[in-house]
């Protein structure tokens, strides 16, 4: 059983491994903690991800525990991104959607996590469109270390310096308070905001292509 591979239908299995990166992205779990928490080699996880080697079905049975997904509900994403050849992006946020359904809702927020929130705002705009901390740190003139502590710690108190950070990510102040009332007023998870994050998202990248044809 441990060389049964997961019936791919002669398809070309990267998107699996693109699949098992947006779930661990979704739960917000480096590479090494999904090889800590199912006791796997972070190397062969690796090589999964990006589709160099395809699962067995004892290592795909093994994952889909780790990320709390029925096997059925997997191949069911992954009949999605297929049947509709979905992008990156919208693989993230298939993952993301999974994992909001998961999400505690209805609990009490204090002052300490409504900052806490931003923090987590500014990351999943950082992660819906593929940016890296350097790339965030570079164009705010902060340093990498620093990145982190604001999406995971304290966010920006140096208005001229969201401002930029916010612009950076093409969302208008207007369109950020909104949004920010509806985290805090919803209490929304990380997974919650990611998946608005890239709905967003998906959606500026399409309006944009729609002005350019309309030029």
């Amino acid at each position: 059983m441990s060389n049964t591979k997961i019936e791919t239908e002669n398809k070309d299995f990267s998107k699996y491994g693109v699949i098992y990166k947006c779930l661990r992205i979704a739960s917000d779990k480096s590479l090494n903690d999904i090889a800590e928490d199912l006791s796997m080699n972070q190397s062969y996880l690796a090589l999964i991800e990006t589709g160099k080697i395809e699962p067995r079905l004892i290592s795909f049975m093994s994952l889909c525990k780790g990320y709390d997904i029925k096997p059925s509900k997997f191949m069911e994403i992954a009949e999605k991104v297929y049947d509709n050849d979905l992008s990156y992006q919208e693989i993230l946020l298939e993952c993301a959607k999974h994992e909001s359904m998961k999400s505690l809702k209805g609990q009490t927020i204090t002052d300490d996590e409504k900052k806490r929130k931003l923090g987590l705002i500014l990351k999943g705009m950082r992660v819906a469109q593929g940016k890296t901390c350097q790339e965030v740190a570079d164009e705010i003139s902060v340093s990498v270390p620093m990145i982190s502590i604001i999406e995971n710690k304290r966010p920006v108190s140096n208005i001229k310096k969201f401002k930029k950070y916010i612009s950076f990510f093409k969302i208008s102040d207007e369109d950020f308070d909104l949004f920010y009332n509806l985290v805090i007023s919803k209490n929304l998870s990380y997974q919650q905001i990611l998946t608005y994050c890239l709905i967003h998202d998906i959606e500026r990248q399409k309006k944009e292509q729609i002005e350019e044809m309309l030029k």
